[in-house]
């Protein structure tokens, strides 16, 4: 019968230990032990680390595991048992891998032998096998967590912490981020040529790529340069998230760079990709959606959206799914775009009238006097939430410094999640309310009777002037709601327009299938006058009025 083997498992975790120098010593006691040279089986690899679980460590393991299954090995000699890992998981599967397989572990420092000449394990060792790997998981963690606060300190110092370096920087020989002026050139140029109004951000990287610019070697694309185009770095900062399994906010890490582009620059960049995105009113469209933004779902509270030719809530679009997240609205209710524009234009009209009729000069003066008011509330709430920032910010490293239990940490950071929530849903409002309010304070009455006397809305919602169509719509109506209503016995649609100045509420009931007709023309809207619903004509080139209802 073949004679046993030994493993000598032999681990450094950085370059600078000496493998070699491990390794002597401990084959020097695995011979006093009585074991030949060559029945040693040395494993090991320089930089295998047992805290990351690295590759080269895990790559060690397997070999032992493989060595044992195999029926050839009497014991695994280690010089600590830390040099056998500093998992608690890992450790335990190890020491049940020797135990099942009756294989000896023998520590020089402390010596400590698993087994009984017997084969029965020692009662001793495993109680110390057990304490270290409960100790080694403690020390795993806090020197995770102290990796991650000095990370976080390098970041906030422009300190270079490993991995890809941003486009536009470079590491300077004091180890820190700096700008790269080559890229940081290429930089500068994307924000120009987006911000000339010639180039869609695909354009522009074929005309880049025309140019003859690569990035670091590789072909322009249009990933990159729309990555360009909303990376905060480029005027000083990024913001990372750490998560934890369940997805939470552990603690958010902001990381300095010296900056290539302007604030101001940048958020011109950011209004126009936004408008790319939504189809912003001033793009050019064949068809502008005059109650976008405005309907507000009665189910969830949020806004509906155009698709193909009907409003639906955007809470409902991915109802179903199961999107993790995504809380989806059940409300799968829809209404003709048309047909809703023409209410929602047919209010508008009428109250830029009596509003052109009223307006004098200090109702601007007063506008503005209000936009100044809003701006310091929204500069005071800006501030809150940088306290609740930085208050979420104390509750995490409560956390990494073991001050408080995950439990706690989750219910004081659901808390400041639900006030920075409020914050920001009176920040929204606050700016909404300023739009509004800006039209007021930059009004031209000559220009907007124009409007009103030309702006046609047909039956195929075209306008003659769609911009300031919505423009006008936006300015006066603050919300409009769409909910079922039972009339004459069937289901139809009721419309609720609410005013935003003057509070003026204005109801109308949409019949899909109704049969009125007006010039050739189908009537499917009624307004309400005392509690009746009368049809309404509202694609005439003047305001509507009383005598057009009957």
């Amino acid at each position: 019968m073949a004679t046993k083997k030994v493993i000598a498992l032999i681990r450094t975790s950085t370059e600078k230990q000496e493998v070699e120098s491990q390794k002597r010593e401990l084959i020097e006691y695995i011979l006093k032990d009585g074991i030949n040279e060559d029945d040693i089986i040395i494993v090991g690899q320089k930089g295998a680390s047992a805290i990351k679980l690295d590759e080269a460590y895990k790559r060690n393991l397997d070999i032992v595991y493989k060595h044992i299954d195999e029926g050839n090995i009497s014991a695994v000699y280690a010089w600590h048992l830390d040099r056998i890992g500093r998992n608690e998981e890992v450790l335990m599967n190890f020491k049940y891998k020797l135990i099942d397989n009756k294989v000896q572990l023998v520590i020089k420092n402390p010596s400590l032998r698993l087994l009984d000449e017997d084969g029965s394990v020692n009662a001793g060792m495993e109680m110390a096998f057990s304490l270290f790997a409960t100790m080694a998981k403690q020390e795993m963690e806090t020197k995770a967590k102290r990796f991650e606060r000095a990370k976080r300190r390098n970041a906030e110092q422009m300190k270079f912490n490993g991995g890809k370096v941003h486009f536009g920087y470079m590491v300077d020989e004091d180890g820190k981020i700096a700008v790269n002026d080559d890229e940081a050139t290429l930089v500068r140029l994307i924000f120009d040529l987006y911000l000339s109004g010639d180039y869609s951000t695909t354009k522009l990287a074929i005309e880049l790529q025309k140019r003859g610019y690569t990035i670091r070697g590789k072909k322009v694309t249009l990933h990159f340069v729309t990555n360009m185009l909303k990376s905060t770095a480029f005027i000083g900062y990024t913001i990372y998230n750490k998560k934890d399994d369940e997805g939470n906010i552990i603690y958010t890490q902001k990381r300095i760079y010296p900056a290539i582009i302007s604030e101001d620059k940048f958020n011109e960049v950011k209004a126009r990709l936004t408008a790319n995105i939504k189809g912003d009113i001033t793009r050019q469209s064949k068809r502008v959606n005059l109650a976008s933004k405005l309907i507000v779902c009665p189910t969830c509270g949020r806004h509906w959206y155009a698709s193909n030719r009907t409003y639906t809530c955007i809470g409902h679009k991915y109802h179903g799914k199961d999107l993790q997240g995504v809380e989806t609205c059940p409300n799968n209710e829809q209404i003709s775009i048309e047909w809703l524009d023409i209410a929602a234009w047919y209010v508008a009209k009428s109250c830029e009238v009596d509003w052109m009729m009223n307006f004098t000069q200090s109702k601007a003066e007063e506008a503005q006097n209000q936009i100044e008011v809003n701006e310091q509330k929204i500069t005071t709430l800006e501030d809150l939430i940088a306290k609740v920032d930085a208050k979420r910010q104390r509750i995490n490293d409560s956390y990494i410094e073991l001050e408080i239990s995950k439990a706690k940490r989750d219910e004081k950071l659901a808390k400041v999640k639900e006030d920075a929530a409020v914050f920001e849903r009176q920040i929204v409002e606050l700016k909404e309310e300023n739009d509004k309010l800006q039209m007021i304070a930059n009004y031209d009455a000559e220009s907007n009777l124009k409007i009103i006397s030309t702006g046609t809305l047909t039956m195929r919602g075209i306008y003659q002037d769609a911009e300031d169509n919505y423009r006008i719509c936006h300015k006066h109506i603050k919300s409009i709601q769409v909910e079922n209503y039972e009339y004459e016995g069937k289901v139809q649609k009721l419309i609720t327009i609410k005013a935003y100045y003057n509070d003026m509420i204005t109801r109308f009931l949409y019949v899909a299938k109704s049969k009125i007709k007006k010039d050739g023309h189908t009537i499917k809207l009624y307004q309400e006058f005392d509690g009746e619903f009368k049809p309404l004509f509202a694609w005439a080139d003047v305001v509507p009025t009383e005598q057009m209802i009957f």
